[in-house]
């Protein structure tokens, strides 16, 4: 009879087994370079889009939630923040907010936190 389905994903892991071995298959038949030309080419590729993202402007969502960790630490460590220093925590670059989670370890107010 048909296949038993008991968990949705067993179909979608065959398909992606199947496919690997199709490539193993590909590679056997191609010749003995094309595993290491395949994976040079690919690990090029990796390369290139890597130095692309190190290249790019901060990720903003990163920032953001890097933000919003150090208000949080800020109000666990010091009691509840002000918009003001709210506005000047999220305006922050990462380079920044790593400053201020550094000073938070030697400041006695957040003032001094953000003021450096």
């Amino acid at each position: 009879m048909g296949e038993n389905l008991s968990n949705p994903h067993d179909a979608y892991f065959r398909a992606e087994l199947s496919q690997a071995e199709a490539v193993v298959g590909l590679f056997a038949r191609v010749g003995p370079n094309a595993k290491e030309t395949t994976v040079a080419y690919f690990e090029g590729i990796r390369a290139e889009l890597m130095e692309e993202l190190r290249a790019q402007p901060e990720n903003e969502f990163l920032v953001k939630g890097q933000a919003e960790i150090v208000l949080e630490q800020l109000s666990f460590r010091f009691g509840a923040v002000s918009d003001r220093v709210r506005q000047v925590v999220r305006a922050a670059s990462s380079a920044e907010l790593r400053e201020f989670a550094r000073r938070m370890f030697t400041a006695t107010s957040v003032d001094e936190v953000i003021a450096g």
